[in-house]
């Protein structure tokens, strides 16, 4: 299936490519099940599209890295490869250095 976005969530899209070209990073807060993922994925192509960057650094609870990423990159057909950064220092060195679109990590992974 293709993301096609609600108006809601193409503002959250805009939003964040609009954020980024002016700060490195930006974060979406809005209810759960509103399209948050899938609508910083179709930011994420967008701007991968346009050549903005080439791999991206996505930080979230546990459970939502492991289950809610994957599943969503495969449910709405993004053409993304995507590592999960989780275990010891050397296994997120070793997932972190493999060639991949998104890298996936708890924010407990980050020091």
């Amino acid at each position: 299936m293709k993301f096609t976005p609600h108006d809601y969530q193409r503002e959250i899209s805009n939003f964040i490519g609009d954020r980024l070209d002016e700060h490195p990073g930006c974060a979406v807060f809005a209810d759960p099940g509103t399209g948050k993922t899938a609508s910083t994925l179709h930011a994420i192509e967008i701007g991968m599209l346009l050549g903005d960057f080439t791999r991206v650094l996505i930080v979230g609870p546990l459970r939502v890295i492991h289950l809610v990423w994957p599943d969503e990159i495969k449910k709405w057909g993004f053409p993304f490869s995507h590592e999960i950064l989780h275990g010891t220092v050397k296994e997120r060195e070793t997932a972190m250095a493999k060639p991949a679109d998104l890298h996936l990590i708890n924010h407990d992974g980050i020091k």
